[in-house]
């Protein structure tokens, strides 16, 4: 339920496969980028995600890793295309909580804090956008030398 959407600005003359080929590098890209936050506990952007509240490291123990008891929310991050569009996200019903951050549990009388694993499109961070260009660069190239 948590996603974002990028759509790839029109390349004149690229083909559909070529397209394609880029936003699914690019969409394994941003999943990258959204697992390795899972594992540093930051944004893709570097911020440090809130810890865990102390009844949560209660009743999980000392050692509880934010959003990585499972692995579940970080192993459920996909993608898909269409046209010039990629989506990743999580079709998790508490991803969005957990992304956003907001009030959840019975009465929402639980506040989560935002803990934000997926990229903000409007403002990449400059790692992933320079990885993006070069997925896209490398693709245009291949193009070329094959036209």
């Amino acid at each position: 339920m948590a996603e974002i959407r990028v759509t790839l600005p029109r390349i004149p003359g690229a083909s559909r496969s070529m397209t394609r080929r880029i936003l699914q590098e690019g969409a394994e890209a941003m999943i990258n980028t959204a697992r390795i936050s899972f594992v540093d506990a930051k944004t893709p952007e570097g911020e440090k995600w809130p810890t865990l509240s102390e009844v949560t490291k209660k009743r999980r123990g000392s050692g509880a890793k934010t959003l990585r008891d499972t692995g579940r929310l970080m192993n459920s991050l996909q993608s898909q295309t269409n046209g010039e569009v990629v989506t990743i996200g999580s079709n998790l019903i508490y991803s969005n909580i957990h992304n956003y951050g907001g009030m959840a549990g019975h009465g929402r009388k639980v506040r989560i804090p935002q803990r934000r694993f997926l990229p903000d499109p409007r403002n990449l961070p400059l790692s992933l956008s320079d990885e993006l260009n070069e997925i896209t660069i490398k693709n245009l190239k291949k193009w070329w030398l094959f036209w």
